[in-house]
């Protein structure tokens, strides 16, 4: 009985066709392009950075935009994240409007605070010699995290409304242009962070500017306004998000840190090359996991939000199923063919990457599995399990990082990774109580 449950599972294309007809087919394949044409963008990206940047220069970049990250992880992604949770009962109270200007209140201050102590801190840091970086760099990359946040703001708010073409289409335009632009910035300038930098905050200046009218607008039939929903929304919006905020911290550790650790353990050029295997080996499992995050996200929180427990539990039947083909797939491609991939798609200075393309795609294959286990918990506000989750996955990480790193090297920040990442993926399965749940036929509530 269960064997036939499991075979009946694994029918991916018809499962999420079944989710809501044809509706959600058309927004699938928008997402697909999307991403697909990003992927494509930022491997050809790697192509001309890697052969027109060193590795401690490129390694300089990936180091400055991952203090960007973190500041945008904690402080900004988790409010967006509750947009995305909270945009279906906004909409069906006629009350968008509200939701994006009380979202503005809340992110402007947050995002001047990041900005200002990157940009400041980072550029006194390095005047008193703190760094070889140069203190332009750190004002580059501070406008660069203003921009994305900017972007950010309007493309959630397309995603949350389901308006999945418009989302796509910038989404590919921005990842489309960043390397275009910034090797643009190289020629002119010359092979350095500060123009890496500068060319992709242009990038993005120049695809927020040209997506400024497709924003997601409140309709004629607004409700008035009620300063009570605002309130109780504002209220509702960080106990959600709360519990995100350290926990964009403790994922920052998990998936970035390796690199800060390899520097100062090894060299920036083993850094540089550590760096463009991450982006290569990555970039189709993190488009995977987005796909399918992207199209199937909002149709779950939207059965969640109206207690259809059979469109629920067929979405996140079909979502495994799905995963699960494209990740077997998926992997098979790297292990045969990863020293291929390296010559054709890296500059030669970083030709060394092809031994660790295997264990990068392995884990974040493992990190698109967390990622759905991750919002079956989100769905139900038990955000605060998954601070439980990323701790895990941090403390694994940071030993791992300093047991594998001085013995293996990049090598080892590899492995790092995969061990980090395959425990807080087990603690989120474990954690979201859903999979025994799910092939039972029992509610899939979280307890």
């Amino acid at each position: 009985m269960a064997a036939a449950r499991i075979v009946a599972a694994l029918k991916p294309f018809d499962r999420i066709r079944s989710l809501g007809g044809r509706r959600v087919v058309r927004e699938g394949g928008w997402v697909a392009s999307g991403q697909a044409v990003a992927v494509v963008a930022r491997v050809a990206g790697l192509r001309v950075i890697t052969d027109r940047v060193s590795p401690e220069v490129f390694g300089e970049v990936v180091l400055l935009l991952g203090l960007a990250t973190l500041g945008t992880n904690m402080f900004c992604l988790p409010l967006l994240s509750a947009l995305v949770r909270f945009f279906p009962d906004a909409a069906r109270g006629r009350r968008v409007a509200e939701l994006r200007q009380l979202l503005r209140r809340l992110l402007a201050p947050r995002t001047l605070a990041v900005t200002t102590l990157l940009a400041l801190g980072g550029a006194l840091y390095a005047q008193l010699g703190g760094t070889e970086t140069s203190a332009w760099a750190f004002v580059s990359v501070a406008l660069l995290l203003v921009l994305d946040v900017m972007r950010l703001f309007e493309s959630t708010f397309l995603n949350a409304a389901r308006r999945q073409r418009t989302f796509s289409l910038w989404y590919a335009a921005d990842a489309a242009s960043r390397p275009a632009v910034a090797v643009a910035a190289i020629v002119v300038f010359g092979p350095t962070s500060v123009s890496l930098l500068l060319g992709y905050a242009l990038a993005v200046a120049v695809t927020n500017f040209a997506f400024r009218g497709a924003r997601v607008r409140a309709g004629s039939d607004e409700a008035e306004a009620s300063p009570e929903w605002v309130a109780q929304t504002r209220l509702a919006m960080f106990r959600y998000a709360g519990p995100l905020m350290p926990l964009a911290m403790l994922g920052w550790i998990i998936s970035l840190s390796d690199r800060y650790v390899l520097a100062g353990l090894t060299s920036p050029e083993q850094t540089g090359i550590y760096a463009a295997a991450y982006g290569l080996a990555s970039a189709p499992f993190i488009m995977l996991g987005q796909f399918l995050s992207l199209t199937l996200r909002p149709v779950y929180f939207d059965a969640v939000v109206q207690n259809d427990r059979r469109r629920e539990r067929r979405t996140l039947l079909a979502w495994i199923a799905a995963l699960a083909a494209a990740l077997t797939a998926g992997m098979g491609l790297v292990i045969a063919f990863a020293g291929p991939i390296v010559r054709v798609v890296l500059g030669e200075a970083y030709w060394s990457a092809a031994d660790l393309l295997p264990w990068i795609a392995a884990a974040y294959g493992i990190q698109a599995v967390q990622q759905l286990f991750e919002h079956v918990i989100q769905a139900l506000h038990s955000t605060r399990r998954l601070l439980v989750v990323h701790s895990l996955g941090a403390v694994a990480a940071v030993g791992l990082f300093f047991l594998l790193i001085p013995r293996h090297g990049a090598r080892g920040a590899a492995m790092a990774v995969v061990g980090s990442m395959l425990t807080s993926c087990m603690a989120s399965i474990l954690l979201s109580g859903a999979l025994p749940r799910l092939f039972a036929r029992e509610p899939l509530h979280v307890a």
